[in-house]
C-alpha cells in the first residue's frame, strides 16, 4: 500500500496498526496513543529527514568489502532494518511530557490534512490539481525537504523550534534504539563501536555504595521503617514535625530523626556528606535519582540520558536555543562529567575577594580546601594516550603558536575512555559516588534514593534570623507517601537549577534566589579528518579531555573570555546536534562521524538568567546570550576553526543551520586564503548559533549582604537559621573553567561551617 493511502484511517490508533510495504509489519497489541493520521504524517516526516537514497549519492567509491554493503544499506535505509516509525512514535512519547507531546501530535494531525499542510508548508504544499493543495504525505520528497528548510531557518520561533525537536528527535531514535542484543544496525556503517568494550567486559570490583543505598520507592510502609532503623536513623512522628512546620501529613507518611539532611548527592552534597559524616553527625542524604553502580551502566545513550540526567538530557531554556546537561543520579553532575579538574582560577579568586569583598577565596582555608579536594579525587595532569580529538587540539594550537596546556583529571593516567558522559564503567574517575559518599557511609551517613525533597521545613524562633530550619519534607518517588526529616542542620544541595525552586517552595523570598544564573554557554566547531589525516583514533574513543587552551580567555586582563576544549558525542548526540540540510547531506556527514573532531568555545558569561519552578514543577529557564558575551565568544570560533584548518582538516564548520561549511582541501592548502578568512569571519560573527551548558552555577550566589546575595560567606541563609546552601548555585560569579574542584571546595568550607553552627547550637 503507498505511503499516502495511511491518510484514510481515521480515529485514534490504540494499537500498532501497520501497513504493509510501509515498514509496519503485522498487526500489534502496544498501544502508541497515535491517529493514523499523525502516524501518517510522522511516516512522511521520517521519510524527509533520512530518506531511501541510491548509492551514488554517498558519492563514496566502495570496493564490495562488508563495509561497502554496511554503507550500501545505510543509504539506502529511511528506518533501521525491521524497525516502524511506530518505534518512532514510542520514542517521543517516551522523552517528552504529555504538554510537549500535545503540541507535537497537533503539528502531525495538521500535516495530515489540506488546510494544516497550506497553514504549515505554504507554497510548497500548492498544486495545479483540484484540490490544489496537497497533504504533507502526498508530497515529494524534495518538497517535504524543502518545507523542513523554511520551518529551520524561519522568522518565526515555532516553526525553528518544531524543526529542532522533529529532527533531534528522529535523528535520535535512529542512532541509539537497539535491537535485544544491544545493537543498532547503522553503526557499522558509521563505524561506532557501541559500548566501551573494553569497560563491558572488565572484572568490576564490588559497588562501593551498595551497602547503604536506599531506594525508599521500592519499599512499603513496614520495610522502610524498618530499613531505617537498621541504619541508624530514629523514627519519630510525622505530625509532631508536620504540626512545627504548619504542614499537612497523612496516616502513610513516615518521619525519622538525624543531625544533618543533606539534599543532593552531587559534588556539594557528596563532599558535605564526608566532611559532616566524619565529624560524628548522622547524616541522611535525599537524592531524587537512582543509584547506578559500575555494574548497572550499559553505557548506552538512549538508556543513560533517560537514568542519569535531568529531565532524560532534554531540559532547555525557554527559548529552545541552549540545550542544559545537568546530572540526575547518585554523584550527580560528578557521575556524567568529563573528568576536567581546574582548580579555581587566581584571577577568578581575586575578583571575588577584591571586587566582591568575599575574603574566604583568598585564606589559606579555602586553598587547604582545594588541595584536600584534589588529593581525594586523585587530581593528576598526565595521560599516557591522548584522544584523536585532543590530540588535533594540542598540534592546531602548537602549529599557530597559541597556548595549550594539559587538563588536570580526577582519573588516572591510563584512563582512556570516551564514555564517561555516560558513567564510568571502569570505576577509575573519582565522583563523589567512588570518594565523598564512600567516605560518609563508611562514617555512618544514609543515602535515600528516589527521594525528591519539596519544602525545607522551618518555624519561628527567637533566635538570630527569626526563624529557624527544622529539616526537610521529601516525596518518596512513584508514591503518595512523604518522608519527613527532622534534623538539626539542613544541607542544600540539589544544584543550581533545583535549589532555587526548593528555597522557594519553603517560603524563602529573597530576591537573589534564582536570579544571576550563569551557564557557560557553549559553542560547536568542528573539522574532519579522513583516515591517516592527524592523530589516530576515533571522535568517541580515548580520554575526553585532556588538552585546552586559554588563548581568547583573557586570564592575564578582564577574565572574561572563551577556552577551547573537547567534548564527546556518541552518534544520537551527534546526530542531533549537526546541520540538517537535506537527507543526502545528513546521511554523507554522519558517514564522517568517527573522524570529526569537535571543539566547544566555553565562554566565561558576564550576562545571566533565571530560572524558577512552573505549575507542573518543572523547570523555567530564561537565558539569553548578551551582545557583549557574543562579541567575546566570536573570538574563540574564529580561534577554534584556525586550529582544526591549522591541524590538517579537510573541511571545518559550525553547528549553524544555515552556514555551510568549507572545504580546504586534502592538503589545507586554503588556510591561508582570504576565502577561509572570510568564511571564519561569517561564522564568528554569525548569532543564532545552537547553545549548549553542562556548567550551571549562581543562582543562590554567596555576597557580603542580603541586597546582593541569597547566602552568606559561610553558605547560610539570610532568612532562615540552619539553612545552608552548599553546590555550584553558590558561586559568586561564572568560573571560565571546569567548575567540580571549585564547587567541592566551596562545599568543604561550607560543610566545617556547618559543623560549627551545630556545635555552638548543641542544647
Amino acid at each position: 500500500m503507498e505511503e499516502e493511502k495511511l491518510g484514510n484511517f481515521n480515529g485514534l490508533l490504540n494499537t500498532e496498526a501497520v501497513i504493509e510495504g510501509n515498514n509496519y509489519g503485522m498487526l500489534k497489541t502496544s498501544t502508541v496513543g497515535f491517529s493514523a493520521a499523525e502516524m501518517s504524517s510522522l511516516t512522511a516526516l521520517c521519510n524527509a529527514f533520512f530518506p531511501s537514497l541510491p548509492l551514488e549519492a554517498s558519492g563514496l567509491l566502495l570496493d564490495g568489502s562488508d563495509f561497502s554493503k554496511d554503507v550500501e544499506e545505510f543509504y539506502r535505509a529511511s528506518l533501521p532494518d525491521g524497525w516502524s516509525t511506530f518505534e518512532v512514535a514510542e520514542t517521543m512519547r517516551n522523552l517528552f511530557n504529555a504538554e510537549v507531546l500535545k503540541i507535537l501530535k497537533k503539528v502531525l494531525w495538521l500535516l495530515s490534512t489540506y488546510l494544516g499542510t497550506f497553514l504549515l508548508a505554504g507554497r510548497q504544499s500548492l498544486s495545479t490539481e483540484f484540490p490544489f493543495v496537497q497533504r504533507f504525505g502526498d508530497l515529494t520528497v524534495e518538497k517535504r525537504e524543502r518545507v523542513l528548510l523554511d520551518w529551520s531557518t524561519s522568522s518565526l520561533s515555532f516553526f525553528r523550534v518544531i524543526f529542532k525537536v522533529f529532527k533531534g528527535t528522529l535523528m535520535w531514535n535512529h542512532f541509539t534504539r537497539v535491537n535485544e542484543k544491544g545493537y543498532n544496525p547503522f553503526w557499522k556503517a558509521i563505524n561506532y563501536c557501541g559500548p566501551d568494550p573494553v569497560a563491558m567486559t572488565a572484572q568490576l570490583s564490588p559497588k562501593p555504595l551498595e551497602s547503604s543505598v536506599l531506594d525508599i520507592s521500592a519499599l512499603n510502609g513496614d520495610e522502610l521503617e524498618s530499613a531505617l532503623e537498621s541504619h541508624g536513623c530514629k523514627l519519630t512522628s510525622p505530625s509532631e514535625i508536620a504540626a512545627l512546620a504548619d504542614v499537612q501529613c497523612s496516616p502513610k507518611d513516615h518521619a525519622i530523626e538525624c543531625d544533618v539532611v543533606i539534599v543532593g548527592s552531587g559534588s556539594g552534597g557528596g563532599v558535605a556528606a564526608a566532611v559532616l559524616a566524619k565529624a560524628g553527625f548522622k547524616v541522611v542524604v535525599l537524592e531524587k535519582g537512582g543509584y547506578k553502580a559500575r555494574h548497572d551502566l550499559d553505557l548506552l545513550e538512549a538508556e543513560s540520558m533517560r537514568d542519569l540526567y535531568e529531565e532524560k538530557g532534554l531540559l532547555r531554556t525557554e527559548d529552545q536555543n541552549m540545550v542544559i546537561f545537568a546530572g540526575s543520579t547518585v554523584g550527580g553532575g560528578s557521575a556524567i562529567n568529563w573528568s576536567a579538574s581546574f582548580r579555581t582560577p587566581d584571577h577568578v579568586l581575586r575578583e571575588w575577594t577584591q571586587t566582591l569583598g568575599l575574603e574566604m577565596f583568598q585564606s589559606p582555608r579555602y586553598r587547604e580546601a582545594m588541595d584536600r579536594v584534589c588529593d581525594r579525587l586523585g587530581v593528576q595532569e598526565d595521560c599516557e594516550e591522548e584522544s584523536f580529538q585532543n590530540a588535533v587540539l594540542r598540534k592546531g594550537c602548537e602549529a599557530l603558536g597559541y597556548h595549550v596546556g594539559n587538563v588536570p583529571r580526577n582519573a588516572t593516567a591510563d584512563h582512556y575512555c570516551g564514555w564517561c558522559n555516560l558513567g564510568c564503567r571502569r570505576g577509575t574517575k573519582q565522583a563523589t559516588s567512588e570518594t565523598w559518599l564512600v567516605d560518609a557511609i563508611n562514617a555512618g551517613a544514609v543515602i535515600l534514593t528516589r527521594c525528591s525533597a519539596h519544602r525545607v521545613l522551618h518555624t519561628s524562633n527567637s533566635g538570630r534570623k527569626g526563624r529557624k530550619a527544622i529539616g526537610v519534607v521529601a516525596k518518596i518517588g512513584g508514591t503518595e507517601r512523604q518522608l519527613f526529616i527532622r534534623a538539626r542542620a539542613t544541607v542544600v544541595s540539589s544544584g543550581a537549577l533545583r535549589t532555587p525552586p526548593l528555597l522557594h517552595a519553603s517560603g524563602l523570598e529573597n530576591p537573589h534566589i534564582g536570579k544571576n544564573l550563569h551557564l557557560h554557554p557553549v559553542q560547536i566547531v568542528w573539522g574532519y579528518f579522513p583516515p591517516g589525516v592527524a592523530a589516530q583514533g576515533t571522535c568517541y574513543q580515548g580520554g575526553i579531555m585532556t588538552a585546552f587552551s586559554n588563548e581568547t580567555a583573557a586570564w592575564d586582563t578582564t577574565g572574561y573570555g572563551a577556552i577551547l576544549q573537547t567534548p564527546i558525542l556518541h552518534p544520537g548526540a551527534f546526530a542531533g546536534a549537526i546541520p540538517w540540510r537535506s537527507g543526502s547531506h545528513f546521511k554523507q556527514t554522519m558517514l564522517k562521524f568517527s573522524r570529526t573532531c569537535s571543539f566547544i568555545v566555553l565562554l566565561r558569561d558576564r550576562g545571566s538568567g533565571t530560572v524558577a519552578p512552573k505549575a507542573d514543577g518543572s523547570l523555567d529557564i530564561k537565558y539569553k546570550l548578551q551582545p557583549d558575551d557574543e562579541e567575546r565568544a566570536r573570538e574563540g570560533v574564529e580561534k577554534g576553526l584556525r586550529v582544526l584548518a591549522a591541524a590538517g582538516a579537510v573541511e571545518v564548520g559550525s553547528h549553524h543551520q544555515d552556514l555551510e561549511s568549507f572545504k580546504l582541501g586534502p592538503d589545507s592548502s586554503r588556510i591561508h586564503d582570504k576565502d577561509f578568512e572570510e568564511y571564519v569571519s561569517r561564522v564568528g560573527k554569525k548569532g543564532g548559533a545552537p547553545l549548549y551548558c553542562a556548567h550551571q552555577m549562581g543562582s543562590c550566589r554567596m555576597g557580603v549582604s542580603s541586597g546582593e546575595s541569597a547566602v552568606d560567606e559561610n553558605g547560610e541563609s539570610w532568612e532562615v537559621e540552619g539553612v545552608y546552601v552548599a553546590d555550584g548555585s553558590v558561586l559568586p560569579t561564572a568560573l571560565g573553567i571546569n567548575p567540580m574542584i571549585t564547587i567541592q571546595s566551596i562545599a568543604y568550607c561550607i560543610a566545617h561551617n556547618v559543623v560549627q553552627y551545630i556545635n555552638e547550637t548543641r542544647p
